[in-house]
C-alpha cells in the first residue's frame, strides 16, 4: 500500500515468485525481471534497523521458496542478496550441522555497515538449498568468547538462551539441550573447532579493551 499525490491509498499486489529482492545499503528493492535482462523496480522498502531488514528478507525468501506453485526462475534468485563485498554482510564462518537426519549449512555473519552479528542456518540440499531456516542476532555477545562453548567432539552449545532464533519454517524448532541452550552439532569436529576459532577472533575484534 502507498499513497498517490492527493494522499489517497493505492494498493498493489503480485506473487512473491514474480519478484527478486536486491539490497541497496539500508533498503530492499523488490524488482521484476524484464525481457532485456534488466530489472524493473516494483517497490522499495527503507529500513532504520538492520535487524528488521534481515527479518523481512529472510521471511520473503523463505515464503517464496516454500510456495507450492513453482520454483522461482533463476533470474529471480535472491538467496545471497544480503552479502556484498563493499557494504553487505561478511561471512566469518561457514560449515555444516546436523539435526537428526537433516543437514543444514550454518554461517556466521557480520554486517560491514551496521556491525550486526548473526547466525543463520539454511537447508543444505534440495529445492530449498540456501533458503533461511532460522537466524539469531548475537551482536550483544560479540565481545564474549564464553558465549559459545565447545562441548567436545563436534558439538557447540550457545550458553545464553537469548536472543531466541527467528524461525522461517512452520513447525520447525532448532535443537536445544536439556537446559534450553541452542546446540550446533557439526558434521565434523574440525568444523566445530573452526567455529570456536572464528567466534574467538570476532570477539577479539569487538573487545572494548582493544
Amino acid at each position: 500500500m502507498t499513497k498517490d499525490d492527493r494522499g489517497r491509498d493505492l494498493h498493489y499486489c503480485t506473487p512473491l515468485t514474480n519478484l527478486k529482492v536486491i539490497r541497496d545499503r539500508s533498503s530492499l528493492q523488490l524488482c521484476r525481471a524484464r525481457q532485456d535482462g534488466r530489472y524493473a523496480l516494483w517497490a522499495r522498502l527503507n529500513f532504520v534497523l538492520y535487524e528488521r531488514m534481515v527479518l523481512f528478507y529472510c521471511t520473503f525468501v523463505a515464503m517464496k521458496y516454500q510456495d507450492s506453485r513453482q520454483v522461482p526462475h533463476a533470474r529471480l534468485d535472491d538467496r545471497f542478496e544480503l552479502e556484498n563485498e563493499d557494504s553487505g554482510e561478511n561471512e566469518r564462518f561457514g560449515g555444516q550441522i546436523r539435526h537428526g537426519d537433516l543437514r543444514h549449512a550454518v554461517r556466521l555473519f557480520k554486517d560491514r555497515s551496521s556491525g550486526v552479528v548473526r547466525l543463520e542456518a539454511c537447508a543444505l540440499r534440495g529445492p530449498m538449498q540456501d533458503v533461511p531456516l532460522w537466524t539469531a542476532f548475537v551482536t550483544r555477545y560479540a565481545h564474549d568468547p564464553d558465549w559459545a562453548f565447545y562441548e567436545g567432539g563436534s558439538v557447540v552449545s550457545l550458553v545464553a538462551d537469548r536472543p531466541p532464533p527467528y524461525v522461517f519454517l512452520a513447525g520447525y524448532e532448532p535443537p536445544r539441550n536439556r537446559t534450553g541452550e541452542l546446540l550446533l552439532e557439526f558434521t565434523t569436529s574440525d568444523d566445530a573447532r573452526q567455529f570456536m576459532e572464528s567466534w574467538a577472533g570476532l570477539c577479539r575484534q569487538a573487545s572494548p579493551h582493544r
